[in-house]
């Protein structure tokens, strides 16, 4: 099941922008004829919520399924992890204005999705029917691969989703404070999320140069009710649901950044992680002149652990900041500097002479003797 070929190829779109009357409506009209040749067409478009997303047009010469991709399929060539949702089976035809809820989920694809997170290019992709039993199997047996050429069945288009655009989500609170833990767990002093969610923990990566959203994620609160004001939220570290981890506990002082995250599909679990970043989106601060994920960070110390989040084995700051010198020992400093000191000083003469004059009495006495 090898990755969707898309590099190079320039989306399909029209410069129309369709305004989508969003329903439960999944029917399309049809022609009922085809010439033989695949297309998709995906339009800009305006929608309300983002609970269902409108195809133009496709045609299907061996019948099949249009399925919707995220962001990833275009970026990376990810067919599996950016499935979105898929329409019901199609009989052979063209078809035009298809309408398809963002909640029906793709077989096979960790999908719990009941709208989009937010305006995004949304590709179209259609898939033949292989073996005639009318249901969606490419990414449970590889049965249904993309039709061919690829670049005719591919269409990518705008969906600007309202709701998000035009504000409407209110923003949230949330104090993360400096704090010294055993390594095993942080509390978030305190949090309010407007539509619920939850407050998740990331590492130092999460900060520039990385900017790693995903993989820097180390823990993840419980489930928090909107407007549910929390404080001293414990949140256990390594765990993440759907990650395997293979430490249990920061090792060193470290910053960490706590980020508040909406439950966008209102399941009550934290998918943002498993869906690469598509479900459970971040709360965002909209009243500045550019939208930002709301953050606050915390240095953490870890009971038993040396200063700062370097040892002397590593001489570089893993939180990006500048090397640390390791020097070699300075001879006038310390216990040998305090030996060199009284080497120099006068009580050392004074010993030499005192030395000296028993040394002298003693010959004096050896020769009389």
């Amino acid at each position: 099941m090898g990755p969707l070929a898309v590099a190079g190829v320039q989306a399909q779109e029209t410069t129309a922008n369709t305004t989508t009357t969003e329903g439960n409506a999944t029917a399309a009209n049809t022609t009922g004829s085809t010439n033989g040749s695949v297309s998709v067409t995906m339009q800009r478009q305006t929608v309300a919520t983002g609970a269902n997303v409108t195809v133009r047009s496709a045609t299907l010469p061996e019948g099949g399924y249009v399925v919707l991709h995220g962001y990833a399929l275009t970026l990376a060539g990810q067919r599996e992890e950016s499935a979105i949702a898929v329409s019901e089976y199609l009989e052979p035809g063209s078809y035009q204005n298809l309408t398809i809820p963002v909640d029906n989920g793709v077989p096979g694809v960790y999908s719990n999705q009941s709208r989009l997170n937010g305006s995004q290019n949304i590709s179209a992709v259609a898939y033949r029917e292989s073996n005639g039993n009318q249901r969606f199997e490419q990414f449970t047996t590889g049965n249904d691969s993309v039709y061919e050429p690829q670049q005719a069945a591919l269409s990518t288009g705008y969906v600007l989703v309202e709701r998000t655009q035009n504000a409407a989500i209110p923003s949230a609170a949330l104090r993360f404070t400096d704090q010294t833990t055993n390594g095993t767990t942080v509390t978030v002093a305190s949090t309010k999320l407007p539509d619920g969610g939850f407050v998740a923990i990331h590492d130092s990566s999460y900060l520039p140069p990385e900017n790693d959203t995903v993989d820097s994620i180390i823990g993840v609160g419980r489930y928090v009710e909107p407007n549910e004001s929390v404080k001293q939220v414990t949140i256990e570290l390594y765990d993440v649901p759907g990650r395997s981890l293979n430490r249990s506990r920061l090792g060193d002082n470290s910053t960490l950044v706590a980020v508040p995250y909406r439950d966008t599909n209102g399941n009550q679990q934290y998918d943002y992680y498993q869906s690469d970043g598509l479900r459970d989106s971040a709360y965002v601060n909209r009243s500045g002149e550019s939208p930002e994920v709301i953050v606050d960070r915390a240095s953490i110390g870890v009971n038993g652990s040396g200063q700062g989040e370097t040892t002397p084995q590593n001489t570089t700051n893993p939180s990006g900041g500048q090397p640390v010198e390791i020097g070699v020992v300075d001879p006038n400093q310390g216990i040998f500097g305090t030996i060199s000191d009284l080497l120099d000083g006068p009580v050392f003469d004074f010993f030499i002479g005192v030395a000296f004059i028993l040394f002298v009495g003693f010959i004096a006495y050896q020769v009389k003797s």
